[in-house]
């Protein structure tokens, strides 16, 4: 799995319970190649300061999905999660140290298959 990351963002959490109000969060911030490029350049330099080196980390570009109904979040949650076990390198997903997924979507999203 060291050639890819996967990602499940919500960004509808930027703003506040009042749907009229927005948090601190600038605007900008919810377009989604903003965000991409926020995590593929910090992860970049960290990456580059951690192993000495310098120059391009991640190929150009991206690949997205809107998430359209339940199912199809479930879906893709469960997938994120699995992707190192279905590539064989654990037995079980939670045994891969470079996973995360938040309690609230596991217990939200429980597996149904």
């Amino acid at each position: 799995m060291a050639n890819h990351v996967h990602l499940l963002l919500d960004l509808s959490v930027q703003l506040k319970d009042e749907v009229t109000d927005f948090s601190e969060i600038p605007e900008h911030y919810n377009q989604l190649f903003t965000v991409i490029n926020k995590i593929k350049g910090g992860g970049a330099r960290d990456v580059n300061v951690a192993i000495g080196r310098k120059g391009p980390l991640w190929g150009a570009g991206y690949y997205d999905r809107y998430i359209r109904n339940a199912a199809h979040l479930r879906q893709a949650f469960w997938y994120n999660l699995r992707n190192a076990q279905k590539a064989g390198l654990v037995e079980r997903w939670e045994e891969y140290p470079f996973v995360y997924a938040d309690k609230e979507y596991l217990e939200r999203l429980k597996w149904e298959g």
